[in-house]
């Protein structure tokens, strides 16, 4: 009998943490998912992205640090992931219109289907579930 079970698609990327890997995470998760047919999310996925690792570049204190995203397509759902070594964990603020940082997270909550932070054993992982029209081959 053949098995009916498919593994969900998976890709992980890993960037120093450095400015300029802003830029080169959100290239290659939006190349990633429209490779895999979900190009209708491109653009919540490139601006959360852009969010997430600007946030583990801005606060992560390791200085030599590599930042690990991802993303799994399961199901019907988009699942992105960003990896860092600092402990602390990000806290939505109630910033002012005058402040020039403190909206990234409000940006993802309102893009994202949810999102949350889950402990490693060094570090966190922000992520956020989005989700697709299509359910995964």
């Amino acid at each position: 009998m053949a098995n009916l079970t498919h593994e969900p698609q998976r890709e992980l990327f890993r960037l120093p943490k450095r400015r300029q890997s802003v830029a080169r995470a959100r290239t290659l998760v939006v190349a990633e998912v429209e490779r895999w047919g979900l190009g209708q999310l491109s653009d919540d996925l490139s601006l959360a992205v852009s969010e997430l690792v600007t946030n583990a570049v801005i606060h992560c204190r390791v200085s030599d640090a590599v930042i690990e995203v991802s993303i799994r397509w399961i199901g019907l759902t988009l699942q992105l992931e960003v990896a860092d070594p600092e402990e602390n964990r990000p806290v939505m603020r109630e910033g002012d219109c005058f402040e020039m940082g403190g909206r990234g997270l409000h940006l993802v909550s309102a893009l994202a289907d949810s999102w949350g932070v889950r402990d490693r054993v060094v570090g966190k992982v922000v992520w956020a579930s989005f989700k697709t029209e299509v359910k995964q081959p």
